[in-house]
């Protein structure tokens, strides 16, 4: 009896070493490209089977908007066009898949790019070397989400490697062509994303030092370099233009609107530790061995080049949003860029420099890395654990608030991707209107809400203006007003002209210009009022109010005078810049005006 019993238990075993020993042998007449290249596609399909499942982060509704609300432009407030133009082409598909589909087709593009750039550096790569490559790739967090979701991210990769790959095709091979393939990848690169930046500036670096160390001829180094600047700036003259008509609105917002915050010592350790996260702690120990390995070798033109682009590119990326966290709060995705010397450097370790005993404790990191983010990407497909997030729930929380609408449209005071998320998931009517502690985004270009004017409209609010909460709406639940007659405001323009500051009251004289086709007046319903506040940050920023009283008539510009009681603003009065903002119905005030630096 014990011996059969023990039958099922042996036959297991014996079809589990016969499906490893076929696994073992279709991997040996494969070759390593092949490899790489049918395991990129599998994971694609389960990208697919993910962005098919999960619902839409807060940004990606925002730039799902962008591609199918305001259209396709040049550029948008807070990042160039790439990620709008992608979701564009696959609107036509339903659903989260829809706006995520493009995106998904980048990641198997260029992680092979990565491969092919690796067998040119390293020919005598192996079935084993495609396996690891593979494994690196999974276990990096950043290259999980980023494969995944629709930002702005995904095409600046794409787009970072085919500058890396361009960069190297012209350094081995100087010719126009190769210059113009630079050329283009750098286009490519500022219409994904800003950052992308200080990639092309230290490839530019590390290219035309080499030319001079190496003494090769400098005169058509130059001419290349030429033709490459040349090249970009033809192919990204549209959004110059665009950056131009509209005042570079997004480059103020990145280089001092996000860095408004008053600085905080934890923003730097913030970065260290999102730092670790988004590219695997595991593996950090392994990079760190592998760079100082590879600054001891000797190489190859081409080899050196290679690893000195790859370093400085990690090395730049790091320490650039270092000092950028000494001066306001960082996001881990900025770095993004660096990950892919991350992946070159940890298989450049994996390959010269690590030990027998060092390689078997990487490869058992590696294991460890992908079945947790196997567990990850499941855990957020099946979400058993019933989580609120960006990315589950939406759809609950946004018929929530139709119903309360019942086909009116909702007007979002605080939060510009959640009228997004509503139109997305309901087909609803919905605006954002910037408060005048937050931020500004693409909204300000729009004059939505001037089409809901004098009619009735449900608005979203912060919770301390209104006790009406949104049946349903989750754990953060949502406050609304119900408005008879709604009076657009976001697209008045209030500008400081003078100020006089006596005592505890500033006396101030102001223009507002009217753009909308009907006068702006104060009544019992509307009670127009004038805000004074300190520019951007939170709701605890300082600020003052006065009624508006004055009428201004449609299409039309007046000075009015005005007087605020300053009260505790008195103290940073002349510290940070001011805003003006107009509010109505109890609703907190808009961003109506540029920011504003008094003088003593």
């Amino acid at each position: 009896m014990s011996s059969s019993k023990n039958v099922p238990h042996h036959r297991t075993i014996t079809n589990s070493r016969v499906s490893l020993a076929l696994v073992k042998a279709l991997l040996h007449k494969l070759s390593p490209s092949l490899i790489v290249a049918l395991l990129l596609f599998i994971w694609w399909l389960f990208n697919l089977l993910t962005a098919a499942t999960v619902e839409l982060a807060n940004d990606e509704a925002y730039y799902w908007w962008w591609a199918t609300g305001c259209g396709l432009d040049w550029g948008y407030y807070d990042h160039p066009p790439a990620v709008a133009f992608m979701i564009w082409l696959t609107r036509w598909l339903p659903g989260e898949l829809g706006v995520r589909f493009a995106v998904t087709l980048l990641q198997p593009l260029y992680l092979f790019l990565l491969w092919r750039m690796w067998v040119s550096y390293r020919p005598e790569v192996t079935n084993k070397t495609a396996l690891i490559f593979m494994a690196v790739v999974f276990s990096v967090p950043l290259l999980q989400l980023y494969g995944l979701l629709a930002l702005p991210d995904a095409p600046l990769l794409f787009s970072a490697t085919l500058f890396i790959w361009a960069l190297l095709r012209l350094r081995r091979a100087p010719s126009l062509l190769n210059a113009i393939l630079v050329g283009v990848a750098t286009a490519l690169i500022g219409y994904s994303k800003y950052q992308g930046i200080l990639l092309v500036a230290t490839g530019f670096v590390v290219y035309v030092t080499s030319e001079l160390t190496e003494r090769t001829n400098i005169r058509k180094s130059l001419i290349l370099c030429v033709i490459w600047v040349l090249t970009a700036l033809l192919i990204y003259m549209p959004h110059l233009l665009w950056l131009y008509h509209h005042d570079w609105a997004p480059l103020r917002y990145h280089l001092i609107e996000r860095s408004a915050r008053p600085y905080k010592p934890v923003f730097v350790l913030e970065y260290l530790a999102n730092l670790a996260v988004a590219f695997n702690p595991l593996l950090i120990y392994f990079l760190v061995k592998a760079l100082i390995c590879a600054r001891k070798k000797q190489y190859s033109a081409h080899q050196k080049f290679t690893n000195s682009l790859m370093f400085w590119t990690l090395v730049v990326y790091a320490l650039f949003f270092l000092l950028a966290s000494f001066r306001g709060r960082t996001q881990p995705q900025w770095n993004l860029v660096a990950a892919l010397p991350y992946v070159w450097f940890v298989m450049y370790g994996y390959e010269e420099c690590f030990s027998g005993k060092l390689k078997k404790i990487f490869r058992w990191m590696l294991y460890i890395s992908i079945v947790i983010m196997l567990c990850v990407r499941i855990l957020a497909m099946l979400n058993p654990m019933h989580l609120e997030g960006e990315l589950w729930n939406n759809r609950q929380r946004c018929e929530a608030i139709a119903k309360v609408a019942q086909e009116r449209p909702v007007v979002v005071l605080h939060n510009y991707t959640l009228p997004c998320k509503y139109m997305f998931y309901t087909h609803g009517e919905a605006c954002c209107i910037p408060v005048y502690y937050e931020r500004d985004s693409q909204w300000k270009y729009t004059s939505s809400d001037s089409t809901y004017a004098f009619g009735p409209a449900v608005a979203i609010v912060q919770s301390w203006c209104s006790d009406k909460v949104v049946p349903d709406s989750g754990r953060d639940p949502l406050h609304y007003i119900e408005i008879e007659h709604y009076l657009p405001l976001s697209r008045i323009c209030v500008e400081l002209l003078s100020a006089d500051v006596v005592n505890d009251s500033l006396s101030a004289l102001v223009r507002v210009t009217n753009p909308y086709p009907y006068s702006i007046s104060r009544n019992d319903e509307n009670q127009l009022q004038l805000r004074l506040s300190t520019m951007i940050t939170s709701k605890d920023e300082a600020s003052t109010i006065t009624p508006f009283d004055e009428t201004i008539p449609a299409h039309s510009t007046k000075d009015i005078k005005v007087q605020f009681a300053l009260g505790r603003m008195s103290n940073s009065l002349y510290d940070r810049p001011l805003r003006l903002g107009i509010e109505s119905h109890g609703l907190t005030a808009s961003i109506n005006s540029v920011p504003t630096t008094l003088t003593h």
